[in-house]
């Protein structure tokens, strides 16, 4: 029955994962040992930047109180956009009997652009504990995406927080919320590093494009001519040979 149960999860987390790979959003994804306070951060993010508090996950001081994979849409206030998903939380020699259901939820880390790896900077064993989601990952054949090292629960521990480090290290308290707005800067910044900006002309029976890229791109101007709609926007290097054919450098 559990067998059954994990194939039917399986099978829904990849169809769910067929229609984010079609939005063409960038995927970050929270990963950590257990604990660590990756939910606390989620909630976070949903209070800035969704506040939506049905959409919120639960946090809970126990091991594996994130069981399923959460993913939310957060929109930057610049309306960049990402899906941030979270997972279940790593742990050192897991029980054999939960070892299928564990690694079926952290299925969906292979498709993140960057990861989120939060750490409990007031663990005394934080650092076994950083060894043990690197190996988790590297097992998962996750080593090369890029990571973000959150130093979670700095306010417990130091003096002077926030403080990034390197471009890929922050030290922050996600249950305060001091070290968001830095935080947000380095995703927007390791995401859309490589966002192209354009000119397109789209013509208006074209309508399905526009809304595309109305969603998915950084609109900065836009502009109703005799041809079609102008639009001046930033957007990835996929959409900007999508739709290559519909770039205009002359209105």
């Amino acid at each position: 029955e559990l067998r059954r149960e994990l194939e039917e999860v399986a099978e829904e987390r990849e169809t769910q994962r067929k229609k984010r790979l079609a939005s063409s959003l960038p995927l970050v994804a929270l990963v950590g040992y257990t604990n660590a306070g990756k939910s606390t951060l989620l909630n976070r993010m949903i209070d800035k930047y969704a506040g939506d508090e049905s959409k919120k996950n639960i946090k809970k001081d126990m091991l594996f109180a994130t069981l399923e994979t959460t993913v939310r849409k957060i929109e930057l206030p610049d309306r960049r956009k990402f899906l941030l998903s979270d997972t279940v939380g790593f742990i050192h020699k897991l029980p054999p009997s939960l070892i299928k259901a564990f690694r079926s939820t952290l299925e969906e880390i292979k498709n993140a652009d960057l990861l989120l790896h939060v750490i409990d900077y007031a663990d005394k064993n934080y650092k076994k504990q950083i060894a043990v989601t690197e190996k988790t990952l590297e097992e998962l054949g996750c080593a090369s995406i890029p990571v973000i090292y959150v130093y979670n629960k700095s306010d417990l521990c130091m003096d002077y927080y926030p403080k990034v480090q390197g471009g890929s290290r922050i030290y922050m308290a996600a249950g305060s919320g001091e070290g968001m707005n830095e935080l947000l800067a380095l995703i927007s910044q390791k995401l859309f590093r490589d966002y192209k900006e354009a000119e397109f002309l789209i013509p208006y029976d074209k309508g399905q494009i526009m809304s595309y890229l109305m969603e998915n791109a950084l609109l900065k101007d836009m502009e109703y001519t005799e041809k079609g709609i102008y639009l001046k926007a930033a957007c990835s290097k996929e959409d900007h040979a999508r739709y290559e054919e519909y770039l205009n450098n002359d209105k």
